[in-house]
């Protein structure tokens, strides 16, 4: 069962702003015939505000019985349903709505009567003034709503994370970017409803472990950019994660190999980094290959599949690719499911011509290549991401990260559909390829297979995991460009001093 919310934790308030130009204007001409949506007295009327964040009633409220049905006032599409501020609201889009800065008496649409239209303000509010209103509108809907949240508990959080997937959600989000700083709307706000979503998950207690699997999967492991067949037999990357690591002593154990999809590597099948930087749509049709390899020698048996880092995205475009029949789970460790930020960085600066070698030149002691197929699939912008879809029915895929990564924080780790799991950490820069050693990341991975919830931590944990990882990737954002800029300025010697 979800865990029962606890006031004194955090409030969060949602403040939903409908304004009439935030939606589209199409179809006005069109002819509605709106009727009152219940026979019962009106309690209170339309009272137009006179400042877009000044108090009054912009629509009617009526007294209605209990168990009286209420119908819409007049066909349209339902844009939300969900509970705000304690009470469950339904919003509809009607066919003639209109555009511009207005507030409409709903009473005038009843009587078949052209609508009056208020203008609110008659003058434009310079932008500081905008601001400074709305601010205060915050202000006062938090002060309003701290006791909504605090009366109705795990009920009105519940609400306001529904809220927030809500279409409507997303035209109130793209009016307050532009208004307020992106950081604030686009970073904070979704890291804290990410949290608060996590926490109110069923979870496991510390210290509670499956038992032994007795009938243990095959588990096919596949590893991150930059592995190399050597490190995964001497236990590094993903082959840190073994079937004793995983619960599942006897399993038959299979590690896939970039650039040789008829052997792995328990088979003597060898690569080097370089074989990792290739397409993912390549790889992925090796890896789907020797799925079927699997599937022919070992009939009717579960399989399970563990990747590190870019492993988890070669894993599910192998699945998309036919590879699903017998995989019972994906397991990812480190998976920037939404594209890497560092990813889109080394893909930006293999754009330019003037920074493009020199990016390479000096990535190169490291053996990695910004302008190979693979970084450039790894972008957030890139094709492969925003194509791959999702993992076919009667896959589970859980991804799970740490919140000190800079290549997969937690929101570019977080996969829409999936059991996401974050593992906190004190590191600053080390968890990418320490992940697949971490005994927290066992356990998870032991809890996934076991089907058993997340190990329980604290809102507040959630919280900072999920604003750290928001930190991370927007300094990434923030210093590409610069680093371009930097790349191209730097004369051709002393690039040479420098690598």
């Amino acid at each position: 069962m979800p865990r029962p919310f606890r006031p004194a934790a955090v409030v969060v308030v949602v403040v939903l702003l409908v304004l009439a130009h935030a939606l589209p204007a199409a179809a006005q001409s069109r002819a509605v015939d709106y009727r009152p949506p219940l026979d019962a007295p009106v309690v209170d009327p339309f009272r137009p505000p006179v400042g877009p964040y000044a108090p009054g009633n912009r629509g009617i409220d009526y007294r209605a019985e209990a168990g009286q049905p209420v119908l819409a006032a007049a066909d349209g599409e339902v844009v939300f349903v969900g509970p705000i501020a304690g009470s469950v609201h339904v919003v509809l889009l009607h066919a003639d709505h209109v555009a511009g800065d207005v507030y409409l008496d709903p009473a005038d649409l009843f009587a078949g009567e052209g609508p009056q239209v208020r203008l609110v303000p008659l003058e434009p509010l310079p932008e500081e003034e905008e601001r400074k209103g709305l601010i205060k509108m915050l202000g006062g809907a938090l002060r309003r709503g701290a006791g909504v949240v605090v009366g109705a508990g795990a009920d009105a959080l519940q609400g306001l994370v529904d809220l927030a997937k809500s279409e409507l959600f997303g035209l109130v989000v793209n009016y307050l970017s532009d208004r307020l700083p992106h950081a604030v709307v686009g970073r904070v706000v979704p890291a804290i409803l990410r949290a608060i979503e996590a926490y109110r998950r069923p979870c496991t207690k510390a210290g509670e472990e499956p038992p032994p699997d007795p009938s243990p999967p095959v588990l096919v492991r596949v590893s991150g950019l930059m592995s190399d067949s050597d490190a995964v037999r001497q236990g590094g990357g993903i082959g840190g994660v073994d079937a004793a690591a995983i619960n599942s002593p006897g399993a038959p154990t299979y590690s896939f190999s970039y650039g040789d999809g008829d052997r792995w590597i328990e088979e003597g099948a060898s690569y080097e980094g370089s074989d990792t930087m290739a397409g993912f749509g390549e790889s992925g049709a090796e890896l789907a290959a020797g799925l079927a390899r699997i599937r022919r020698e070992h009939p009717g048996r579960e399989i399970v599949i563990v990747a590190h880092s870019q492993g988890g995205l070669i894993a599910r475009e192998a699945l998309v690719r036919g590879g699903s029949e017998g995989v019972s789970q994906l397991i990812t460790l480190a998976t920037p499911h939404n594209g890497s930020d560092v990813a889109t960085a080394g893909h930006l600066i293999s754009l330019h011509p003037g920074t493009a070698d020199k990016g390479a030149a000096l990535l190169e002691p490291f053996g990695l290549d910004p302008r190979s197929d693979a970084v450039h699939d790894l972008s957030e912008a890139s094709t492969f991401i925003s194509g791959l879809g999702s993992p076919p029915p009667g896959v589970q895929v859980t991804s799970i990260t740490m919140a000190g990564d800079l290549l997969a924080p937690p929101p570019r780790a977080h996969l829409e559909g999936a059991d996401n799991r974050v593992i906190g950490s004190q590191s600053l820069v080390g968890d990418h390829t320490a992940i697949t050693g971490n005994p927290e990341a066992h356990r998870e991975v032991r809890l996934a297979l076991a089907g058993m919830a997340a190990t329980c931590r604290s809102l507040l944990e959630h919280v900072k995991d999920q604003l750290r990882g928001e930190l991370s990737s927007a300094m990434i954002d923030t210093f590409a460009p610069t680093i371009a800029g930097a790349l191209a300025l730097i004369p051709p010697g002393m690039l040479d001093a420098l690598t």
